[in-house]
């Protein structure tokens, strides 16, 4: 299976909540309204990966961090709804 990546868009937001509260219990979710927010503030950065029908498989958000040293990506892996973990990197 190929695996796309795409903007957020904000017709995917009840499925993208979905995502979210697979992977988080309700008090650590984010609510509606800040997806909302991360959909029309940072589609940029924040993605759906989607299979060649577009169908939602996961959503990611790729954060770049720059100095005057050096340019981190970080790279999430996306997971199919049924097995959606969240792992939080410090």
């Amino acid at each position: 299976m190929k695996i796309h990546y795409r903007p957020a868009e904000m017709q995917d937001l009840a499925t993208i909540m979905t995502i979210e509260h697979s992977g988080f219990t309700d008090d650590e979710a984010a609510t509606i309204n800040s997806m909302h927010d991360r959909i029309e503030r940072i589609s940029d950065t924040f993605l759906e990966a989607v299979d060649e029908q577009g169908a939602i498989l996961g959503i990611l958000w790729v954060l770049v961090l720059t100095s005057a040293i050096s340019l981190t990506p970080c790279l999430i892996k996306p997971f199919p709804i049924s097995s959606v973990t969240s792992t939080r990197l410090s």
